[in-house]
């Protein structure tokens, strides 16, 4: 599995910590417009890497959607906002 995803102009650095015997779900989550991040560092255990890595993807791409999903994105991945310019 790879460590680094795109989603919607978004990337997604996954990386599960093992705590113990159990892989914790984390990552770091970056917009590619701007560089405005967030770390989310506790998305539950899991019994293995992979399971803890598709969780954070199933997580991340879905926090994306509900916190950005109005905002446009370009074919590329960019993200860019919509303004009127009062035409």
């Amino acid at each position: 599995m790879d460590r680094f995803a795109h989603y919607r102009g978004w990337s997604i650095d996954v990386a599960p910590v093992l705590v113990g015997t159990l892989f914790r779900s984390s990552a770091i989550v970056e917009r590619l417009l701007d560089g405005e991040r967030f770390i989310f560092s506790d998305l539950g255990d899991r019994s293995t890497r992979d399971d803890a890595h598709e969780r954070v993807l199933e997580w991340t791409k879905r926090w994306i959607d509900n916190n950005y999903r109005n905002e446009p994105v370009l074919a590329n991945g960019a993200q860019h906002r919509v303004t009127d310019c009062g035409s």
